[in-house]
């Protein structure tokens, strides 16, 4: 007879439930490496992708990508920008020095003040969170408006006897030294080709000046997007003593990864971002055994959804396994190898209550919501329940695009890939579930009908409620690979209409069976 469950609740973005337990703490390797150089310098990649590299977050994601050495911003629209991740702006004294190579891709067309291009320095959000930060932070602009004048905080106040020309490439550099309670400033802006002096503009800053450095481009009043690119960077450098490195901020190219194990079958989905023709078409899985490494499959990685799934049947469940992912990346030098590990757990012998951990509604409100997972990590839960709405159309800011269907993906991605920013510490230890509900899938309240097409009449409510899928059925398989190809096989995998997959199935772990109900 199985022990009956009695969880307790705790509300926050989410619903928690989990049993208490004592936290197992794990041995960690307290030698303190090298401390890392403070500089840096940018090296975009001579390829094509949409994933600029590890080192950077871009808002939003399908709005940037390399192209042949440069970043590019694809849209002129507003507050675009790229956050660098492995550096910051420390709090107090210090001085900075960064400058950029950029390049006007709409001149013609956009001249105006109130549109502009450049750094965005000190960028903090509310939680003094280095991805928040990323997300949300707000800082002090700086950089060159469309009608070719610099500016250092409001662009409106900008002013130029003789405006510079934008069909030119041009270096920005700014810097910045502390002056008792104050930074002082300075904008320079060059010629690139000749390397003379164009413009130069300073001002004092008042405060602490702390927190993210990022790319900017910012457009108004332009409707078209991607006929109307912005702006092109490349070699982004920047050093100082008012700068602190980071290098295990970097996100990515494999970016979280989830698992679970059922009757000795263990499957797991890695995702990644978004790469290119140039990058690494496999993933690869490994198991450590002793003091080596053996491989364990190789899997390809799905073009929509960017992931890579690993079926391992006769697993040992009684055993604890060290193990790791790893992708080839291009970067300038050639192809990187990049990695992400985790621990396959052993099962649970069922001689102790089953600890789990159950989320629901990931809004990003409380992003990146350390709070929660600090809370939930101290009770060192068996295994994780995601019961539906992992994102939000609105979640990280931006709206949602619903087409063309290559870019509704995009944009969904870059949601998904904030959940696993916030729980890929937790996921990549233990099991988890992960079910999608109706805003997984840009809709609200669905009824899937067994995978119709919704109306294309109707108001945006009578077209939602009256059964079937808004979205085209591309973009749902897509949702469901990112977040059910780990769960255990379906009980009848025949997809339903559209060619809709299923992943209705039930799991067994720790002694309990659980039954995974999919009810679309």
């Amino acid at each position: 007879m199985r022990r009956s469950l009695r969880p307790f609740a705790l509300l926050a973005l989410g619903l928690l439930f989990f049993l208490p337990a004592q936290a197992q703490r794990r041995k960690k390797n307290n030698t303190p490496a090298p401390a890392p150089s403070t500089a840096f310098a940018s090296a975009f990649p001579e390829t094509q992708r949409v994933f600029v590299g590890p080192d950077y977050w871009t808002n939003p994601l399908q709005d940037w990508s390399v192209v042949k050495g440069r970043l590019e911003c694809r849209v002129s629209a507003l507050n675009r920008n790229v956050h660098l991740l492995t550096r910051e702006l420390k709090p107090g004294g210090g001085n900075l020095d960064m400058r950029v190579q950029l390049g006007f891709l709409q001149h013609d067309t956009i001249r105006s003040r109130h549109n502009y291009v450049g750094f965005r320095l000190g960028a903090r959000g509310q939680f003094d969170d280095y991805r928040d930060n990323a997300l949300f932070g707000k800082g002090l602009d700086v950089g060159i408006t469309a009608f070719g004048e610099l500016f250092i905080g409001d662009p409106a106040r900008a002013t130029a006897l003789t405006p510079m020309d934008l069909h030119l490439p041009l270096d920005l550099r700014v810097q910045v030294h502390q002056q008792h309670d104050a930074y002082a400033i300075t904008l320079e802006a060059y010629d690139h080709i000749s390397g003379k002096l164009l413009e130069q503009l300073a001002d004092t800053l008042s405060g602490d000046l702390s927190g993210s450095l990022a790319l900017v481009s910012h457009f108004e009043g332009i409707i078209s997007r991607e006929s109307q690119p912005s702006v092109w960077f490349m070699n982004w450098e920047a050093s100082g003593s008012k700068l602190s490195a980071h290098p295990e901020r970097a996100y990515g190219p494999i970016l979280f990864s989830h698992y679970t194990l059922s009757r000795n079958v263990l499957k797991l989905t890695a995702q990644l971002a978004p790469l290119g023709p140039d990058d690494g078409h496999t993933v690869r899985l490994e198991g450590q055994q002793g003091d080596s490494w053996q491989l364990l499959g190789e899997a390809a990685i799905d073009p929509d959804a960017r992931t890579a799934t690993f079926r391992l049947p006769g697993w040992d469940a009684s055993q604890e396994v060290p193990y790791r992912l790893s992708v080839d990346l291009r970067e300038q030098a050639g192809l990187k190898t990049h990695s992400w590990a985790g621990t396959f757990r052993a099962e649970p012998d069922g001689s102790e209550p089953l600890v789990v951990a159950g989320f629901t509604g990931n809004n990003d409100l409380g992003f990146p919501n350390n709070d929660i997972t600090q809370n939930v990590a101290a009770h060192d839960p068996d295994f994780l329940f995601f019961s539906g709405d992992q994102i939000y159309e609105g979640v990280g800011g931006y709206g949602h695009t619903t087409e063309p269907v290559e870019t509704a993906m995009l944009d969904y991605l870059r949601k998904w890939y904030l959940f696993g920013w916030t729980y890929r510490e937790l996921m990549k230890d233990r099991p988890s579930i992960c079910m999608p509900d109706d805003h997984d899938v840009y809709h609200g309240n669905i009824w899937g009908a067994g995978g119709i097409a919704a109306p294309g009449e109707g108001s945006a409510y009578d077209r939602q409620d009256a059964g079937g899928y808004k979205m085209p059925p591309r973009f749902v398989r897509m949702v469901e690979r990112t977040q059910t190809s780990h769960l255990p096989d379906p009980y009848d995998p025949r997809p339903v209409a559209q060619g809709i997959g299923v992943y209705f199935t039930d799991m067994t772990y720790g002694g309990v069976s659980f039954a995974i109900v999919e009810d679309r």
